[in-house]
Order: C-alpha cells, then structure tokens, then sequence
C-alpha cells in the first residue's frame, strides 16, 4: 500500500516539476527545450499519468509556429477534453480561435483537432464552423472541412440539415481541387448512409465525376468507382455505354484496387445484358490475369473471386488460359486450395487431359488439405467433362497410397448416372469396386449398376474400418 501511494506522490512531483519548466521564462524563449518539455508532457499522458492539471500552460503552448508542438497541444487538448467538460469549453474556444489563424496548415490542422472532438453538446459549435471553411481559400482546408462534416454528422444528425450541409457539400463535388471532391463524394456517403445517398444516383452528378475522373490520384478513383458502384444504376443502355467506355481505360490501370473496381462497375452494369456477357469477360480476363503476377497472396485471391464469377457466366472463358491457376511451391495453403478448384472448374473437353494431370501431381502433396482439394477437384472435371471420366477414374485408381480418399470421390463419380460404358482398370483393397460381370483382372467392359456398387463400397469400407 505504501509503494502504491509512493508512486502516486513521485507522479505529483514530477508533474509539479514539469509545470515549473512550462512556465520558466528561460524555457519560453528557448522553442526546442520548450518542445522538449512539451513532448515529456505527452509521454506521461501516453502513460496513463493524469497530467490535467497542466492544461492551461498547454493552451498557452498553442502560441507557437511550430507545427510539431500544435500538433501535441491539440492531441492534449482533445484527449482532456472528452472527460471534463469544463476544460472542453476552454478547448473548443482555442480551436476556435486556431481555425481562423492565417497560416491554411493552422486553420485546417485546428478544425481536424476540433471535430475530433467526441462530445454531442459541442457539435452545435463545430458546425458553423466547418459550414464556413467549405469556402476557404485553401483546398486543403476546404477538404477537411468536409471530412469534419461527416465526422460531427454522428453526434448531431439533426444539424446537418439545419446548417444545409448536403446542398455545400454537393457544390463542393465542383471543386477544382480533385483532393475536394474526393473528400465531398466521402463525407456524402458517410452522412447519407442510411438513405442511400440518393444525390450521387443523378446522371448529373455522375457526368460530373466521370469527367473528373482522370484528375483524381489512385485512391480518388477508387473512391469514386466505389461509389458509382453503391449508388448509381444506368437506366437505359446510352447510360450504360457511356459510363463503360470512360472507365475502360482503367481496366489497364498499374493499381490492382484501380482495376478491381472497374471490373466490379463491369460485372454490375452488365448483369442484365447477357449479349454483353462474353465481349465484357474477355476484357475483364486479360486484365485480372495481369494482376496474377503480383507478389501478393491477399491481392490474387480477391482476383481468383473475380475470375470465379467470371466463369460462371462465361465457362470456357479461361480455357486457355487454365496454367495461371498452377501452383507455386511457396504460396499459402488457403490460396493453393483456392486455385485448384478453378484449375478444376477451367477443364473443357480440348485441356482436360493436362489439368487431370496437374491435379494428380498435387494430390500427392503431404498437406491432406491440398490432397482432399486435388481429389475433389479431379472429380469436378470428370463430372463436368464426360470425355474425361475414364481419365480421372485411371488417375484416382493409381493413387494407392491414398486408397480411402480415392476410393469416395471414385464412388461419387460412379453414381452419377453417364452415357456409354465406363472402361477402367480398378485396384485391389478393402474398398476395391466389384462388378457380377468384371472378369479377373478388374477390368469393367460392361454398364455399371451404381446402386449395387454403392452399396458394395459402403460394405467394403465399414468392414475395413472394424
């Protein structure tokens, strides 16, 4: 207990300390000793030390040209002011004050710190303020301040209308700054989430951003495709095309995010159209398989969705283009899983006989999970492609070491009804596949009857697992 309160006590000194030093008129002309202490000041409250009773020596430190020290003052400010509402009144009048200071890095730094400030009662005066500095001469803080729109939305919902928000917001869409417009098209999605945002469905405002749209950087067309994507549907096919040929340029893009959302614009615009289906994941194919070629696993499973989705629309569509779908020795094991079944699903009747091959390999892989993938992916390709049962059933056949696996993706290959006859040599073992007609050497030459022969694999099976 006494060390406890020892501690306590040291806290108190060193803290009475610190004011001392905040204070000292030799430390008041001297900006980096002053910064020194500044920044101690900062690390006691990272530490948990209740360093309140300095608040108004900071507030005092906020008269400095250092960006640095306003930067820590206002993180003080608004750390203290969330739990006293006496000091966040001091605070807030400081930012206040701060947001008209002639220096844009100032003004916008004070209204970022302001509207970080997580107190409803307080929204009241936040607003005025941010409505007014959406026509500030700087671009930068014309954008925080619509930033700070959004962010102050959420404690005082009713005052966006009151202090007409979304009408300077939807002007501010006409910004000549692309970093604006992006920071507008952001604030109205977050403000207008419940309602869907039904602004950025007109063909005005979409003709607006698509104009834009080579102005903005990587993360500005990002954020506009996304949102393209969310809120605006094409009414009719002019519509359509017009919005596809602007953005099929960045189907081509270097940024993988760029083109991912170009491609979801694609996938979501043509859904209706199936005469389109085929011109549009050809387009779509060349370019997410590019992307295969990144260094990052995250990166190519996202585009092996892309290419899922692609193929059941368009099967053959990565017929010959099935080797980006083989495995590479040092990749992750959810993606490799991910790759067999598309090498699987990319089987037609003129590259079956490779991918049957390339699965047969890899389910010999010491990862059960890889094998398990492997095996169902063979059977997946003998299903889908008649001319490869005898194929696939030859290569489960060989699989001796992994008889039990074989043997159940071999027993849901054979009850599924085929045409013609099934001709394949079987091996041995407590699962073997019997047939009343097969002759010695395990050679079936006639139609197969598939309920005789489950039954007869489940008998084998039960019997080896006792």
């Amino acid at each position: 207990m006494s060390g406890r309160a020892m501690t306590l006590q040291d806290h108190s000194r060193e803290v009475n300390q610190l004011r001392l030093q905040l204070r000292s008129p030799e430390n008041q002309r001297d900006p980096e000793k002053y910064l020194k202490y500044v920044k101690r000041t900062i690390s006691y409250m990272t530490q948990g030390i209740d360093v309140s009773s300095l608040f108004s020596e900071l507030v005092i430190a906020t008269n400095t040209q250092s960006m640095i020290q306003r930067k820590l003052v206002y993180l003080f400010l608004c750390n203290y002011a969330d739990s006293n509402s006496e000091l966040a009144l001091l605070v807030v009048n400081t930012l206040q004050k701060d947001c008209h200071d002639s220096n844009p890095i100032v003004r916008g730094l004070a209204l970022r710190s302001l509207s970080s400030l997580r107190i409803p009662s307080l929204a009241e005066y936040v607003f005025p303020v941010a409505k007014q500095l959406m026509a500030d001469s700087s671009s930068y803080v014309r954008k925080i301040s619509a930033l700070a729109a959004a962010k102050i939305s959420y404690l005082a919902p009713h005052l966006v209308e009151e202090y007409s928000i979304i009408p300077s917001l939807l002007h501010m869409l006409r910004d000549k700054d692309p970093l604006v417009v992006v920071g507008a098209l952001t604030a109205l999605e977050e403000i207008q989430a419940d309602a869907g945002a039904p602004e950025l469905s007109s063909a005005e405002v979409v003709q607006l951003l698509l104009a834009r749209l080579p102005t903005f950087n990587e993360w500005g067309m990002h954020t506009v495709l996304t949102a393209l994507a969310r809120h605006f549907l094409p009414r009719n096919e002019d519509e359509l095309f017009d919005v596809l040929n602007v953005i099929d340029g960045n189907l081509k893009h270097t940024n993988s995010g760029v083109v991912l959302a170009c491609a979801k614009l694609f996938i979501l615009y043509t859904e209706n159209f199936p005469e389109l289906h085929a011109d549009v994941s050809t387009r779509l194919k060349d370019s997410l398989v590019t992307l295969m070629s990144a260094n990052c696993p995250e990166l190519i499973y996202i585009i092996n969705q892309h290419l899922r989705m692609l193929m059941r629309r368009w099967p053959a569509l990565m017929e010959r283009d099935f080797r980006v779908f083989f495995l590479k020795y040092n990749e992750s094991t959810f993606l490799r899983c991910q790759k067999i079944a598309l090498l699987a699903q990319s089987a037609t009747a003129t590259n079956y006989g490779i991918i049957v091959d390339e699965l047969s390999q890899y389910a010999l892989d010491p990862k059960k999970s890889i094998v398990t993938a492997a095996l169902n992916g063979l059977g997946k390709v003998a299903t889908a492609v008649p001319a490869a049962l005898d194929h696939c059933l030859g290569h489960l056949n060989s699989l001796s070491e992994l008889e039990a696996d074989a043997t159940v993706v071999t027993m849901e290959l054979l009850h599924v009804p085929q045409s013609g006859k099934v001709s394949v040599t079987l091996r041995a073992g407590p699962a073997a596949l019997c047939f009343e007609d097969a002759p010695q050497t395990g050679i079936a030459t006639g139609p197969v009857d598939y309920d005789q022969l489950l039954t007869t694999i489940v008998n084998d099976l039960t019997r080896a697992m006792q």
